[in-house]
């Protein structure tokens, strides 16, 4: 049907794809007249096809959804209730239709903010990509599931890093990275304990957005070569 549909990511059952939506039209009389929301927002649909349901709602942009291996919290970012060029984290508990984005960390700045949230596979953590200021570098940080008011930088120094993604045993995390004298954007693996990082062989060309095995033994990216 009409609008864009992006950022799609599975629930831990493999039963659903939740993915960010939306359907922009050229006048906001004309949204009004055809009863749309002009926004993007989430929604969950079966694996195997269907109606899809509607999960946020509201003139903002939701999107880069993430499903805790629970199951019962979707983590992701948005412009909800920021005035600024930004954007912050929220999460929203599954399996209660009455429940409401709660913001866990929003940014309101003129250039910046925390996107790209990824939780840990015990659930008590969440890695998140950060970058506030024109001449700052995209970093990775984390934050405690319980009290998102303890963060941590993860990655730091002269280097770039976003996209983050946990290993499944929650003892790595995959990025996407950049250090001042490589070819290009590249694959990082970071020590979730220690920050350590490694870039990865990845070949020629621009290599970016890792993920996981469910094994933990292979990691699946983006690349440009060809």
């Amino acid at each position: 049907g009409p609008g864009q549909a992006c950022y799609p990511t599975w629930t831990p059952d493999g039963q659903h794809v939740v993915y960010s939506y939306g359907h922009l039209t050229t006048t906001a009389l004309q949204a009004v007249a055809d009863g749309i929301d002009e926004g993007f927002n989430l929604y969950r649909v079966k694996a195997s096809g269907g109606p899809a349901t509607q999960l946020t709602v509201g003139r903002v942009r939701d999107y880069l959804p993430r499903v805790s291996a629970a199951g019962d919290t979707l983590w992701f970012t948005s412009t909800r209730g920021l005035r600024q060029n930004s954007a912050g984290i929220f999460r929203l508990a599954l399996g209660d239709a009455a429940a409401e984005p709660t913001a866990v960390l929003a940014i309101d700045h003129a250039s910046g903010g925390a996107v790209q949230p990824d939780p840990s596979p015990d659930g008590r953590v969440l890695a998140y990509a950060t970058c506030v200021g024109v001449r700052a570098n995209w970093r990775l940080c984390l934050l405690r599931a319980s009290d998102p008011a303890r963060t941590a930088d993860l990655t730091s120094g002269d280097w770039l890093a976003y996209a983050p993604r946990w290993s499944p045993d929650g003892a790595l995390i995959a990025c996407t990275g950049y250090r001042p004298g490589e070819p290009g954007w590249g694959v990082y693996v970071v020590q979730a304990r220690t920050g350590r990082a490694v870039r990865l062989d990845t070949g020629p060309g621009t290599a970016r957005s890792p993920s996981w095995s469910p094994d933990g033994r292979e990691l699946v990216f983006e690349n440009d070569s060809g």
